[in-house]
């Protein structure tokens, strides 16, 4: 008997990060494919990374009692050799991302990206990187609201089981996101 909890056990440690994500605590996770997870902590936020609705990508993201958006999603682009994030004005702005489609890497220096991998950049010319958060419902009958945020990446404060989304607004055409 003991033999056999044994082997459940380490089985379970063994799983890859991906798969442990499905044990998460947070209910409103749990219809959604998770690609990785970051970070460590008690507490656990999704950060969707949405390339226009052709390609999601949702990453669970754990800390311990206080983090914000912009630390998570600096986090996620720092730990995965497939996303290149670059931020502008000080810092305080996403924007553009970088998806290395095939897994032969791009040269983010000279912002030569293969024709098959995907980069968003924009403020200027052709979109840009939209920041939303999911209002979480009053009851269990509910679903949330996803609403566009004003107050920005940098003051947004996570708390445990929050669900935030970058959305790439093409050509400026503003709409909401399907996530």
């Amino acid at each position: 008997m003991h033999r056999g909890l044994l082997i459940v056990f380490l089985l379970f440690a063994l799983l890859p990060s991906t798969i442990k994500s499905a044990f998460s605590s947070c209910s409103q996770f749990s219809n959604r494919n998770v690609d990785a997870v970051y970070g460590s902590g008690d507490s656990e936020a999704m950060i969707i990374l949405s390339f226009n609705d052709s390609y999601d990508f949702n990453f669970i993201y754990r800390f311990n009692k206080s983090s914000t958006g912009k630390e998570a999603i600096k986090h996620i682009c720092q730990n995965n050799a497939k996303f290149h994030c670059y931020f502008s004005h000080g810092n305080s702005v996403l924007h553009a991302i970088g998806f290395d489609q095939n897994g032969d890497g791009f040269n983010s220096d000279n912002d030569h990206f293969p024709h098959n991998d995907i980069y968003l950049s924009g403020w200027h010319d052709n979109g840009y990187w939209s920041y939303w958060i999911l209002n979480q419902p009053l009851s269990d009958n509910e679903e949330g609201q996803w609403k566009f945020s004003s107050l920005g990446f940098e003051k947004r404060k996570l708390k445990n089981c929050d669900m935030d989304a970058w959305f790439w607004f093409d050509n400026f055409i503003e709409r909401r996101p399907s996530f």
